[in-house]
């Protein structure tokens, strides 16, 4: 308790200081010391941009082996935005709609009168979106399997395959062997999934719902799981800024 109430007061002391100083002592892309804790674990804005482009830069390399290049994608969707630090090197030009929806309000409210050129939306835990059906040539989630529980994974999956276009594209990225490796863990995936509940509800130190915990996945659950709802076109482990396996999948 005393570390969350010591990280609180000093993320209050940056904004302070932010405030006082004004925005032009760090980039318009980047947001409150607050915000940028909450997806980055960290206030250091260097990190924070490079976490942002790292992912996408991983996005275009799988891409150009399903013969679909982000380019040519009419309509976008960056499933669990957050603050935007992904979508922001995405060059809105060129297309009809680049689009980020996400459910947390604060880091929508920011994005919506920050990055140029974008649409964003606060949608709510729980599918349905209000989003229309078949309307998104590429949708890519970073960071947002990798920490729901299987229920609202399902429904999540179920939404994107109404959301997806015809013949679009949906790239996700999951925690997978090596992130366990990475991180030490031994944790028991002979179900192929696992949700490792902190138990930590009200003092989470990244300020996030309770329900948003973390999800481990395996290849063979994937493929046995996921194909329920797309065509699974890869698979690429570590496929995401050398880090996060990366799963590329199609409408069926």
């Amino acid at each position: 308790m005393f570390r969350y109430f010591r990280l609180q007061l000093k993320l209050a002391i940056l904004a302070l200081y932010e405030s006082l100083a004004g925005r032009a002592a760090k980039p318009a892309s980047v947001p409150s010391p607050p915000l940028q804790h909450r997806v980055h674990e960290s206030t250091d804005i260097v990190g924070y941009l490079e976490v942002g482009e790292r992912p996408w830069r991983s996005i275009e390399s799988p891409l150009e082996t399903t013969g679909c290049r982000s380019k040519d994608a009419k309509c976008m969707l960056d499933f669990g935005c957050g603050s935007g630090r992904t979508i922001q090197n995405i060059d809105p030009k060129g297309h009809d709609r680049v689009m980020g929806i996400d459910i947390d309000q604060t880091a929508i409210r920011w994005c919506q009168s920050n990055p140029p050129g974008y649409q964003f939306e606060h949608v709510d835990p729980d599918p349905p979106t209000s989003l229309p059906d078949g309307y998104f040539d590429l949708i890519y989630a970073i960071s947002v399997f990798t920490h729901l529980n299987e229920e609202m994974q399902f429904s999540w999956l179920s939404e994107i395959e109404h959301l997806l276009a015809p013949n679009g594209i949906f790239v996700a990225s999951l925690h997978g062997d090596y992130h366990r490796d990475l991180k030490g863990r031994n944790i028991d995936m002979e179900q192929g999934y696992r949700f490792v509940d902190s138990k930590r509800k009200w003092l989470k130190p990244d300020g996030l719902p309770e329900f948003y915990q973390d999800a481990q996945h395996t290849k063979t659950y994937v493929f046995e799981r996921w194909s329920q709802y797309f065509r699974i076109v890869d698979f690429v482990e570590r496929g995401i800024a050398d880090y996060h396996d990366a799963v590329i999948l199609a409408k069926s």
